[in-house]
C-alpha cells in the first residue's frame, strides 16, 4: 500500500504541473542582481518552517541561492535556505545549535535547465525534506529542534552571500513563499499550481515577483508587508561574469519582467582599493606612436599563454578582445599556438574544430571564459568535509579529486584528437615515472616518442587528454595515467606542465627555429627571428612576498604549497625576461615583435584555485582594466595579426 500511496502521490503531482499553470517571474541576470529582504522577525523561524518557489534555472552552480539567509565560512554558520546543488539539483540548508549546516540535496538531475520547477524544503523540528514539483525527493532527520541564526543574515532573493563569498542565480523566480510550519506533501501539491491571497495560516512571507516592470520594491503580499528592495551591486557598471549558457535557452513565450537598475551605492568588493600594476616588456614602456602604415610582414606567429588556473580568466579574456577587434577566429591568426595548464586548455580549446568543418574552431574565446567563470567551482569542487579539515586533508592527500575537471573538459573536447587542431599546437606535461617532459603536439613531423631527454606525442592521443595532463597540478590534482604502447609500464604518468614550462614561450620559439629548419629542407620560403611574431599572454604575476622570520622554520610541509607558487612564478619571470631579450626591437620601439601581456596582482588574487564569485570578478576587472591601459598597444598588434 505505501508503494501504491507514493505512486499515485507522484501522478498527482505530475498532472497539476506546468501547462495549467505558467509564472511569469523575474529575471535574475547571473552577475550582481537580487533582492534584499532584509532582518526581520518574521524571518527567525524558531522551528517549523517551509520554503517554497518557482525557479527557471538556466545555470547551475553550487550554492546560488535562491530564497536563502544561510551564512557559512566553514567555521561560522546559521540560517536556512533552499539553494542549487550544482548537480542538476537543489540543496535544502538548515543549521541548528548541535550540528554543523546541513545540506539535503534533492538530487541529481532532479531538475532541468530552462523548465519550470517548483522547489520546496521542510522541517518540522525533527525531519529535513525537499521536494521537487511537489514530490518529496530526499527527507533525513536532525540532532535537535531549533534553527540557529547566530550570526543572522539577511534574507535574500536571487544569491547566496556570506562575509566573503556571493553566488548569484541565472534564471528566472517566481511565488516565493515562507511559512511558519512544516507544509505535508499534500499541501504542497494543492497550492503550488495556485496564487495566493497572502492571508492563508501560516503564510510569514510571500513574494509573487510580478511587480511591474520598473519598480524597484518587491512586495510581500502578506500583512507583514515585509518588502524587498533590488540591489545592482555594480550601479550601471557593466561586469560581465556568467557568460552564454552552452545550452541554447528556448524561446520565451511568457511575459519577463527584466529587474531594474537601483541608484544606492554599490556593496561589491569592487569598491576595495586593488593596485594592479601592468608588467610591460623594455620595448613597450614608452607610449608608441601608430603603426599603422608601416607594419611589417610577419611570416610565423606564435601565441604563448601561461598557467595559472582560474586565473586563466586573464588571457583568454585579451583573446576575445583580439577576436573581438579582428573580427577573426585566434586560431587563424598564428601559426603556433602553445599553453601551459590553463594556458594549455585554452589553446586546445582555440583550435578544435567544428565537425564538418576542419578550418573553423568549436569555441571562441568568450566561449572559453564560461570553462573559468561558470564551470569553476565544478573543477576546484572540495567536498564540505574537506573544507572543514582544511590543510590536515591537503596534507594525506591531493585537494582536490579530478571528478569534476574531467566531467568538464569533457563536454567541451569529447574524443577529439590532438592531430585534428586546426593550428598546431604545443602543450607541455610531465611524466614521473619516465622523468621525462612530455610536450603534447598536433604536428606529426615532429613526433618522437622514445627520448630519454624529451618526449614529443599526439598521435592517438586526444585533446582531452592532454588538458586533464597539462593541469594536473601537483598537490591539487592527482597524476594523470593515459594508456599508451611508447613505454614499458603501459602508460603516461603526466603532471602539470607548470613543473618545467608554465611560460611556454620558449618553447614554442625554440619551436619556431626548428620548424624554419625543417623549411628550408623542403625547399621552402624559412623564417628567421627577425621576423617571428610572438605573443605571450600571463596569468597574473605573483607579489606575495614570504618573510625570512617565517620561511627559515619551514621544513618539507611549510615549503609545499609555496614552493609550487614560487616555482611557477619564477619560471613565467624568468622566461618572459629571456625572450624580451632574444627577440628584436627596433630603436624606436615601432616594430615591436615580442608582446607581452601581463599584470601584477594583488596578492588577495594569486590563489590559482579560488573560484568563488568575488574573486572571479576581480580577475575579470583586472583584464579589463590591462586592456583599456594597453588599448593602443593592442590595436598595433591587431593589425599585425591580420596582415
Amino acid at each position: 500500500m505505501v508503494k501504491d500511496n507514493e505512486q499515485n502521490q507522484s501522478e498527482a503531482a505530475v498532472a497539476l504541473q506546468p501547462n495549467q499553470f505558467t509564472p511569469s517571474g523575474l529575471v535574475f541576470d547571473g552577475k550582481d542582481i537580487y533582492i534584499d529582504l532584509g532582518k526581520k522577525a518574521e524571518f527567525k523561524i524558531a522551528q517549523q518552517i517551509t520554503l517554497e518557489a518557482w525557479i527557471n534555472c538556466q545555470a547551475q552552480r553550487r550554492r546560488t541561492g535562491i530564497i536563502t539567509n544561510v551564512f557559512d565560512t566553514g567555521q561560522i554558520e546559521s540560517g536556512y535556505g533552499l539553494l542549487l546543488d550544482g548537480k542538476s539539483g537543489i540543496f535544502f540548508a538548515l543549521k541548528t545549535p548541535s550540528k554543523g549546516i546541513q545540506y539535503l540535496s534533492s538530487k541529481e538531475n532532479s531538475i532541468q535547465l530552462n523548465h519550470w520547477h517548483h522547489i520546496a524544503g521542510t522541517y518540522d523540528g525533527k525531519r529535513m525534506r525537499v521536494y521537487v514539483d511537489g514530490v518529496e525527493k530526499a527527507t533525513k532527520a536532525t540532532a535537535d529542534s531549533n534553527i540557529d541564526y547566530n550570526p543572522e543574515n539577511d534574507l535574500v532573493i536571487g544569491i547566496y552571500q556570506d562575509n566573503n563569498e556571493s553566488y548569484p542565480f541565472q534564471g528566472k523566480i517566481a511565488e516565493v513563499r515562507i511559512w511558519n510550519k512544516a507544509r505535508s506533501e499534500a499541501e504542497i501539491q494543492a497550492d503550488m499550481t495556485h496564487i495566493l491571497v497572502g492571508n492563508e495560516p501560516g503564510l510569514v512571507g510571500y513574494w509573487p515577483l510580478s511587480d511591474a516592470p520598473g519598480t524597484i520594491i518587491i512586495q510581500d503580499k502578506t500583512n507583514h508587508a515585509n518588502h524587498g528592495n533590488i540591489i545592482d551591486k555594480t550601479v550601471g557598471v557593466k561586469t560581465e561574469i556568467s557568460r552564454e549558457n552552452q545550452q541554447p535557452t528556448p524561446p520565451q513565450s511568457e511575459s519577463q519582467e527584466v529587474i531594474p537598475k537601483t541608484t544606492q551605492p554599490p556593496t561589491s568588493m569592487l569598491e576595495q582599493t586593488q593596485v594592479i600594476i601592468p608588467e610591460t616588456p623594455k620595448a613597450t614602456k614608452t607610449k608608441q606612436e601608430s603603426t599603422k602604415n608601416k607594419t611589417s610582414k610577419y611570416p610565423y606567429k606564435i601565441l604563448s599563454i601561461d598557467g595559472g588556473g582560474i586565473r586563466g580568466i586573464i588571457p583568454a579574456m585579451i583573446l576575445e578582445e583580439i577576436e573581438t577587434r579582428t573580427q577573426k577566429p585566434i586560431a587563424s591568426l598564428f601559426d603556433l599556438i602553445a599553453g601551459t595548464s590553463t594556458g594549455g586548455i585554452i589553446a586546445l580549446g582555440l583550435t578544435k574544430p567544428q565537425l564538418n568543418a576542419t578550418k573553423k574552431p568549436s569555441y571562441t574565446a568568450k566561449d572559453l571564459v564560461n570553462i573559468f567563470a561558470e564551470h569553476g567551482n565544478v573543477i576546484f569542487y572540495e567536498p564540505l568535509y574537506a573544507e572543514l579539515l582544511g590543510e590536515f586533508d591537503e596534507i594525506l592527500k591531493p585537494k582536490y579529486t579530478s571528478e569534476g575537471r574531467n566531467d568538464i573538459l569533457t563536454q567541451y573536447f569529447g574524443s577529439t584528437t590532438i592531430v585534428e587542431a586546426i593550428t598546431e599546437i604545443l602543450i607541455p606535461s610531465y611524466d614521473i615515472e619516465q622523468r621525462v617532459p612530455v610536450l603534447f603536439s598536433s604536428n606529426l613531423n615532429k613526433e618522437n616518442n622514445t627520448s630519454r631527454k624529451l618526449r614529443k606525442i599526439g598521435e592517438g592521443f586526444t585533446m582531452k587528454e592532454a588538458a586533464m595532463a597539462t593541469s594536473a597540478a601537483p598537490t591539487y590534482f592527482a597524476p594523470y595515467r593515459i594508456p599508451t604502447s611508447h613505454n614499458e609500464n603501459g602508460f603516461y604518468t603526466l603532471v602539470d606542465g607548470g613543473v618545467f614550462a608554465n611560460n611556454p614561450t620558449g618553447l614554442a620559439v625554440i619551436e619556431s627555429i626548428i620548424g624554419a629548419k625543417e623549411a628550408i629542407k623542403k625547399g621552402e620560403e624559412p623564417w628567421t627571428l627577425d621576423n617571428t611574431l610572438v605573443v605571450s599572454l600571463g596569468t597574473g604575476s605573483l607579489t606575495k612576498p614570504y618573510p625570512y622570520q617565517e620561511a627559515k622554520n619551514w621544513g618539507l610541509l611549510g615549503w609545499a604549497r609555496p614552493m609550487l607558487n614560487i616555482v611557477l612564478d619564477g619560471v613565467n619571470q624568468a622566461i618572459s625576461s629571456q625572450i624580451e631579450e632574444l627577440i628584436p626591437q627596433s630603436e624606436d620601439k615601432s616594430q615591436q615583435q615580442y608582446y607581452r601581456l601581463q599584470a601584477y596582482l594583488d596578492e588577495s588574487l594569486e590563489a590559482m584555485d579560488n573560484a568563488k564569485f568575488n574573486n572571479i570578478r576581480m580577475l575579470i576587472q583586472v583584464a579589463k582594466q590591462m586592456i583599456a591601459e594597453r588599448t593602443e598597444e593592442i590595436d598595433e598588434l591587431c593589425n599585425k595579426l591580420v596582415n
